[in-house]
């Protein structure tokens, strides 16, 4: 009697290891509407979190130096060329996940 290998409902994965599904293969019309929504949102988070900014900009609450204004504004500008590198060179990179004085 001959012996028979199956396997059950894993695909052939390893023990313990999960089956990949496979991608679903976007249209470009798809592509783009998903990426106006992202970016929509997305965008309009960052100006939210940047105005935010102007309220530690009240001389009668706060002191800062002009050192640490510099570090701010240049940690932005930081993260904002990347952006726009990335978009120039999309790859998968990761920026400065915390930012403090």
């Amino acid at each position: 009697m001959a012996t028979q290998k199956t396997t059950q409902g894993n695909g052939g994965a390893k023990a313990g290891e999960k089956e990949k599904t496979p991608r679903k293969e976007w249209s470009d019309q798809e592509k783009r509407a998903n990426f106006k929504a992202a970016a929509s949102a997305r965008t309009s988070r960052v100006i939210k979190a940047v105005r935010a900014l102007r309220g530690i900009t009240r001389a009668s609450r706060y002191a800062w130096t002009a050192d640490e204004v510099g570090k701010i504004l240049g940690a932005i500008a930081n993260e904002v060329q990347a952006v726009e590198r990335q978009f120039r060179n999309p790859t998968v990179t990761k920026g400065a996940e915390v930012f403090t004085l």
